[in-house]
C-alpha cells in the first residue's frame, strides 16, 4: 500500500514539474500551438484523401499544395483589401475622434442648460472626463493588444512546418505513445487520450468553423447596412469569436462605435444584426457543430477566461477553456479509475 502511494505521488510530483516547465516555456509555445490547432484541421480532410486513393504523404502534399493555393489567393485579393481598409480607417481616425468629441460636446451643452445643481453638474463633468479617459485607455489597449498578437502571428511562419512533420509522422507518433504505456494500463489510458482527442478536436474544428461564418455573416450584414470598413469589422468579429461568451460582444463593439459616429439609426441597425448573429450562433451554429464538446458550466467559463487572460493575456483567453476541459477529463479517468464511473453524462 506505502508503494503504491509512493508511485502515485511520484507521478503527480513529475505532472507538477511538468505543468511548471511549460509555464516557463510558455513565450516559444505559440508556433507549437498553433502547429497542433493546424493538424487537427487538417488531419480529417487526410483521412478523407486517404480514403479516396491517395497515399498519406501525397494526401498531405496535395493539401499543402491547395493551401499554399489559398493562401496566394488571400495575399492577392484579400489581404490587399483589408490593408486598403486599415489604411482608410487610420487616416479617418482623426475625423471620428473630432466627431466624438463634438458629441461631447453636444451632451455637455444640453444638460448645462438645465437647472442641475452644481454638486450633480460636477459630477457630471468629472464622468465625462472619466470616459474620455477611458476611451483613450481603450484605445491605446487596443493598439497594444494588436501589436502583442502580431508576436503570436509570427508563430504562424513556422507552425505550417511543424503541422507538416506532425500530420506526416502521427501515425508513428500514436504508435510510439502507445508502446510507452504498460499493458495493464493502455486500455485505460487509450479511453483517457480519446476523451482528450474528441474533447480538443471538437472544439478546435468547432470554433474555427463557428468563428468563420460569424465573420462572414458579419461582414455582409455591415456591408448590407453601409458600414465603413466592414471586411475589416467582419474579420475582427471572426477573430474575436474564438473567445467564448466575450468574443461577441468584443468584436461588436468597434462596429458599433463606427456606426454611432455615422448616424444612431445605423447604429441601432447594427446592434440588431450582432443580436440576431449572436442568437443564430448560440442557438443554431454552436449546437450543431459543436455541442456540448467541453461539458464546462457557463459561470465556470467566465471564470476561466478571466483567469486565462489574467495569466497569460490572449492566448491564455483562447487556450484556458480546453486546456481546463482536458484537465476535466483527467480528473474524472482519476475518478473512474480508483472509485468507480461517475454517473453522469458527458
Amino acid at each position: 500500500m506505502y508503494r503504491r502511494i509512493l508511485h502515485y505521488f511520484a507521478w503527480l510530483m513529475a505532472l507538477f514539474l511538468l505543468c511548471f516547465l511549460v509555464f516557463k516555456i510558455r513565450g516559444i509555445l505559440a508556433p507549437f500551438i498553433f502547429a497542433i490547432i493546424l493538424a487537427y484541421i487538417f488531419n480529417p480532410a487526410l483521412g478523407f484523401l486517404q480514403k479516396h486513393g491517395f497515399s498519406r504523404m501525397g494526401a498531405l502534399i496535395a493539401l499543402y499544395f491547395a493551401l499554399a493555393g489559398l493562401i496566394f489567393i488571400s495575399a492577392t485579393e484579400v489581404v490587399p483589401l483589408i490593408i486598403s481598409e486599415l489604411d482608410t480607417f487610420s487616416e479617418s481616425l482623426p475625423l471620428y475622434t473630432g466627431r466624438m468629441q463634438d458629441a461631447l460636446n453636444v451632451l455637455h451643452k444640453e444638460y448645462s442648460r438645465v437647472g442641475i445643481p452644481q454638486s450633480l453638474r460636477q459630477a457630471l463633468d468629472d464622468a465625462i472626463g472619466r470616459g474620455e479617459e477611458g476611451l483613450l485607455d481603450v484605445t491605446g489597449r487596443i493598439v497594444d493588444g494588436c501589436i502583442g498578437t502580431v508576436s503570436y502571428l509570427i508563430g504562424l511562419i513556422l507552425a505550417p512546418v511543424i503541422a507538416f512533420y506532425i500530420l506526416k509522422d502521427l501515425t508513428s507518433l500514436k504508435k510510439a505513445v502507445v508502446n510507452g504505456i504498460p499493458h495493464r494500463y493502455r486500455g485505460d489510458v487509450l479511453a483517457l487520450l480519446q476523451a482528450i482527442d474528441e474533447t480538443v478536436g471538437g472544439f478546435i474544428l468547432g470554433h474555427v468553423l463557428v468563428s468563420i461564418l460569424v465573420g462572414v455573416l458579419c461582414a455582409v450584414g455591415l456591408y448590407l447596412l453601409q458600414i465603413d470598413f466592414a471586411l475589416l469589422l467582419g474579420l475582427v468579429a471572426g477573430i474575436t469569436n474564438f473567445i467564448p461568451y466575450f468574443g461577441p460582444v468584443i468584436g461588436a463593439v468597434p462596429a458599433l462605435f463606427i456606426a454611432m459616429l455615422k448616424s444612431p439609426r445605423h447604429s441601432f441597425y447594427v446592434l440588431i444584426m450582432y443580436t440576431i448573429i449572436q442568437q443564430v450562433e448560440s442557438g443554431i451554429l454552436v449546437p450543431a457543430i459543436i455541442g456540448d464538446k467541453v461539458g464546462l458550466h457557463p459561470l465556470a467559463v467566465i471564470f476561466i477566461l478571466l483567469a486565462g487572460g489574467e495569466l497569460f493575456g490572449l492566448l491564455g483567453l483562447l487556450l484556458s477553456v480546453p486546456t481546463v476541459a482536458i484537465g476535466k477529463d483527467l480528473a474524472l479517468w482519476f475518478w473512474n479509475r480508483f472509485h468507480g464511473p461517475v454517473d453522469k453524462e458527458r
